[in-house]
């Protein structure tokens, strides 16, 4: 039993590892980011340099990657709720990379245990604990995705009805 709650343990782990690993290659590869300047034409489009571009995408994800800094967009203006959006991103940023570090130890430390004999992660049906791993990896974005597509449909039909009713009885009740 213990073997079995350890398996599930590590096939989770191992599933907010990977999750938590793709999610932050595009955060933390800022040159994904600098390459993109160029062929968007962000230049000719925002007004301001490759080089402001780059100071004020830095300065945002620093804010947003490093504890205890402060925010700032370089030389580029910002409202109180567009820097309370980026207050709301940093806790998911920093959601996620805490997620990775705790999924990375876990994962070390379980299969380093069962190397050495300590416990044993076993297989169900014949199959690894990876290949749980991947589909548990798969499905997650695919439910998040599809709780999206249902929610989206569920506010376009309210806005439907309250475009087409004159009154605020169904909105009052939610």
């Amino acid at each position: 039993m213990k073997n079995k709650i350890l398996t599930i343990l590590y096939i989770c782990l191992v599933s907010v590892l990977i999750l938590t690993f793709c999610i932050g290659v595009p955060i933390y590869f800022r040159p994904f980011y600098y390459a993109q300047i160029k062929p968007l034409q962000l230049e000719s489009v925002s007004g301001y340099s490759y080089e402001q571009i780059k100071n004020a995408y830095d300065s945002v994800l620093n804010y947003l990657t490093l504890p205890f800094t402060e925010f700032s967009v370089g030389d580029f203006s910002y409202s109180e709720s567009g820097k309370a959006h980026f207050v709301d991103c940093k806790f998911l940023f920093m959601l996620n990379f805490w997620g990775f570090v705790v999924s990375l130890i876990g994962t070390v430390l379980l299969k380093v245990l069962d190397k050495k004999g300590v416990i044993k992660l076993i297989n169900f049906f014949n199959f690894k604990p990876y290949f749980y791993s991947s589909i548990v990896s798969l499905i997650i974005p695919l439910f998040l995705s599809l709780l999206n597509i249902i929610i989206s449909i569920g506010l376009k039909i309210e806005s439907l009805y309250k475009s087409i009713v004159d009154n605020n009885i169904w909105s009052d009740s939610l």
